[in-house]
């Protein structure tokens, strides 16, 4: 009986084993899988920007650079409870925090958990900035070169983007936040069109942290308890916004390659063609806007089968490379920062303080907690539409209230009041006098605000719009859906 009773006791350990890897760990194992094996972790993220460039960075692991005040806007904000029903509503709202996989571990498979974190472990001394790329609410991004790279990249010919990578200092924020954005980094690998983890720069040892006797939570308390940097894919040495007018851009940037180099040189005569190809093309063609959002919509297919919500689709999250005479197998996208994005569980309530003002839909303008994919959408939406009609941002609004007025003005205003009934959406005194002031009795006619100069759009790529950009978040097609409208049947191949 001893040998029988030990016997069932090792299988049940063994299954408890194999599902905490099925459910939990392996969204984990995946985030850490990486060829690099290099362990070296040392000092602080903000450190290493700061030393890096020191006169563009505040620290923000000293307090003394921190408003305390209402915790700075660190942490979940508490919502506001907004009138409206879920078609869901019969389903639990409870929200499911996978993010918190890593609290409900015991103490053995934490560490079995940290073990994987090497895997991605970088150190800062492994790269080198090269230049600020932007700064936001959230984190710092640099552009960085490994610094066993030797190679003169940026007069590469080949253009390889492998040797260049992203650095993203995060700011001082709710470490759920955190897990959040790794999780979901983890759950994207090796989907088209989408930025890629390269590897974390943790904040202390692993080594250390692994070699101490505490609990899990305590153990990543440890391993959050200042922000870690995140190495990410660099969208290419020539990337831009997915706009119009960043044709001089790339012009400078090639002249001062054809500059750097002997005019004789097969190199520089390239760079010299394709100069002149830059600057006689400062717009993007009807062609080329529809290769760029139908990878775009590609990307958040992939992204919306893995049960992710990007929230915060707009151009400058979306980086392209455009191709030039002889070098049309360069073209290129690549969807970035998932700072915000989440997963999406049916029925359950969001925070409508998502994306940018110019690309928020009318369900984050409403208060409409009960969002889904469909959110995605409406961003390409408005990128497209202004793209086509050369008015960038379409919709521009001075604040959240204008926005929608903006929106009405284009879209009408009987749908929208239709939209808020079918949902029982409340509209604040302060809405209905903005829309009131703009009173559009039907849809405007897309043709009619083009910009000035700007070529007629296709009707193809107007009755996209007309399918994209409507009130009901229900009615807007998926991701995929839309990837089989007539708009994309000369580039579906490519």
């Amino acid at each position: 009986m001893t040998v029988l009773s030990s016997i069932m006791l090792r299988l049940r350990l063994l299954l408890i084993l194999q599902l905490y890897h099925a459910y939990i760990l392996l969204p984990w194992i995946l985030i850490l899988s990486s060829k690099d094996s290099r362990y070296d972790v040392s000092s602080s993220s903000v450190v290493f920007a700061m030393q890096q460039s020191p006169k563009e960075f505040v620290n923000y692991n000293n307090p003394d650079n921190i408003n305390n005040n209402n915790n700075n806007g660190i942490g979940p904000r508490k919502r506001k409870q907004t009138k409206g029903v879920s078609p869901n509503a019969n389903k639990p709202t409870k929200r499911t925090d996978y993010s918190r996989a890593f609290d409900r571990l015991p103490n053995h498979l934490v560490n079995v958990l940290l073990l994987d974190h090497r895997r991605m472990c970088r150190s800062r001394s492994d790269y080198k900035l090269l230049r600020k790329l932007g700064s936001g609410k959230f984190s710092d991004v640099f552009e960085a070169i490994a610094e066993s790279s030797e190679s003169p990249l940026l007069f590469k010919e080949d253009g390889n983007k492998d040797e260049l990578v992203v650095v993203k200092c995060l700011k001082p924020v709710h470490e759920r936040k955190i897990r959040r954005e790794i999780m979901v980094l983890s759950q994207v690998m090796n989907l088209p069109n989408v930025v890629q983890l390269k590897g974390v720069i943790w904040e202390k040892e692993v080594n250390s942290i692994l070699g101490q006797n505490k609990t899990s939570a305590t153990l990543e308390q440890n391993l959050y308890e200042l922000p870690p940097t995140l190495i990410l894919e660099h969208a290419g040495e020539h990337s831009r916004w997915l706009c119009h007018g960043a044709g001089m851009d790339t012009y400078r940037s090639l002249q001062q390659r054809h500059d750097a180099t002997n005019q004789d040189d097969p190199v520089s005569i390239n760079a010299t063609a394709m100069m002149t190809s830059a600057f006689n093309s400062m717009y993007l063609s009807e062609e080329e806007i529809k290769y760029f959002i139908y990878n775009l919509l590609l990307a958040l297919k992939g992204l919306h089968s893995r049960g992710i919500m990007h929230r915060d689709v707009k151009p400058r999250n979306v980086l392209i490379n455009r191709s030039f005479p002889g070098d049309e197998a360069k073209r290129s996208l690549c969807l970035t920062d998932l700072g915000l994005a989440d997963f999406y569980v049916p029925g359950q309530q969001y925070n409508v303080r998502v994306a940018s003002r110019h690309y928020k839909g009318p369900e984050l303008l409403l208060g409409y907690e009960f969002y889904d994919y469909s959110l995605d959408i409406w961003g390409v939406g408005c990128i497209l539409a202004g793209l086509l009609l050369r008015r960038e941002p379409f919709f521009r609004g001075r604040d959240n209230i204008d926005q929608l007025a903006k929106i009405c003005a284009v879209l009408g205003f009987p749908d929208l009041y239709d939209y808020c009934e079918k949902y029982d959406i409340s509209l604040s005194n302060d809405l209905q006098n903005a829309i009131s002031r703009k009173r559009q009795n039907s849809r405007r006619k897309w043709v009619t605000m083009c910009a000035l100069g700007c070529p007629a759009p296709s009707s193809d790529g107007l009755d996209l719009l007309d399918r994209l950009l409507i009130y009901d978040h229900a009615q807007r097609p998926s991701a995929e859906e839309a990837m089989q409208h007539s708009f994309f049947d000369s580039v579906k191949n490519l």
